[in-house]
């Protein structure tokens, strides 16, 4: 069996006041290296035609 490693820098707010990591952040690492592992092997990691950039579908109020 093959082994994928990825560093993920973490961050001072992923942590709370007693220097643990947070809860959630540990689903968000485990997306980052799904997404990473599927960039490894050539997969798509956006839908066709969509771009990394924040887009609004209308007024923000």
């Amino acid at each position: 069996m093959k082994h994928f490693v990825i560093e993920v820098p973490l961050r001072w707010g992923d942590m709370d006041a007693m220097s643990h990591l947070n809860n959630v952040m540990y689903f968000r690492l485990l997306e980052e290296a799904r997404i990473q592992w599927f960039a490894h092997f050539g997969f798509p990691t956006l839908p066709l035609g969509e771009h990394r950039s924040l887009r609004t579908r209308g007024a923000i109020s």
